[in-house]
């Protein structure tokens, strides 16, 4: 059995179960939405092994028969018992489940034949940075401060700078309307409106582009796709601000093999066999590492590249083990 974390709108892993039963008809695959609540569960410790058993949705799934696992998106949930008695209460069971939960989570990650974890979500993207540096990638030049004195002499040394989030970009409602955070120039003016501490703001050197470069990863394979998003005003400063008018060109790139390997030894000392890398190739010359993500849309580098990674998933899931 082949163990799929998914949601169930979310077109890639659509993608990757049907090249699965194209591939291998007889093939069982569990995919186990959030929506998919565990009601059973079993775990039995003792000295001759470990045996985990849940049901989740429509699926009955002993983590012994898993083949394969791949964790998409989406994380497992349990189905409530009961009510609790009073908040304090209801807060301990939420615990109680997130240990349980846990365990299965620490076993899965461990997989032979597994594919990114749900602790990749957790990524702490300055860490990241950090980690980048110490692997001898270069980065733009960071400061995360809530100094409202700090930011401003920040924008002062660099004139072109950007401000992005700290943790993965949101989407926030406010009065009916859903927004992103995304990246954009960060303005002395506004930083003069702060008063007191702010929350913790990131500030980047803002870095002229030749084009920008995002390159899928997996088990030690590179995927790369090179942007060209820098003529487009709307997508000068993050090509993720898609002008659906005049879209990007888009095509297959080869990264430097000193790059390539940089990238790798990241991803190992971040514990990811999967990921998406992002880079800018700057108008000197310059390979600019910017963020990872653990489990991004890979849909746009598969298709304009024709890399087919969907198929490359589900022949890993099928027939590699790390």
């Amino acid at each position: 059995m082949i163990l799929i974390n998914s949601q169930p709108t979310e077109r890639t892993t659509d993608l990757v179960i049907d090249w699965i039963q194209y591939l291998s008809p007889a093939t069982r695959i569990a995919r186990v939405n959030a929506e998919d609540r565990v009601t059973d569960m079993d775990m039995t410790i003792n000295a001759t092994g470990t045996d985990i058993r849940f049901t989740a949705g429509p699926f009955q799934i002993a983590l012994q028969e898993v083949t394969a696992y791949w964790y998409r998106r989406g994380e497992l949930l349990l189905q409530p018992a009961g009510r609790a008695a009073n908040e304090a209460m209801a807060m301990h069971l939420r615990q109680e489940q997130d240990t349980a939960l846990g365990l299965v989570y620490h076993y899965l990650a461990q997989h032979p034949n597994g594919i990114n974890s749900i602790h990749d979500t957790f990524l702490n993207k300055t860490i990241v940075l950090l980690t980048a540096v110490a692997c001898g990638l270069e980065v733009p030049d960071t400061l995360v401060s809530r100094s409202k004195a700090q930011l401003l002499d920040f924008v002062a040394a660099y004139p072109a700078c950007i401000t992005k989030s700290l943790c993965e970009n949101p989407a926030i409602s406010y009065n009916g309307s859903l927004f992103s955070i995304g990246t954009a120039p960060a303005e002395a003016a506004d930083i003069a409106q702060l008063t007191g501490h702010a929350e913790p703001v990131k500030l980047q050197t803002y870095i002229d582009k030749r084009w920008e470069i995002r390159a899928f990863y997996l088990r030690g394979r590179w995927y790369a796709m090179a942007i060209f998003s820098q003529a487009d005003e709307t997508t000068r400063v993050d090509f993720r601000a898609y002008n659906h008018q005049r879209m990007n060109r888009m095509v297959p790139f080869t990264l430097p093999a000193e790059v390539a390997e940089k990238l790798t030894q990241l991803m190992q000392q971040l514990n990811l066999n999967s990921g998406s890398a992002d880079l800018i190739y700057t108008t000197d010359g310059r390979y600019v590492f910017l963020e990872v993500n653990p489990v991004g849309q890979l849909g746009m580098v598969s298709y304009p590249c024709q890399y087919n990674l969907e198929k490359i998933i589900a022949q890993t899931l099928l027939y590699e083990a790390c």
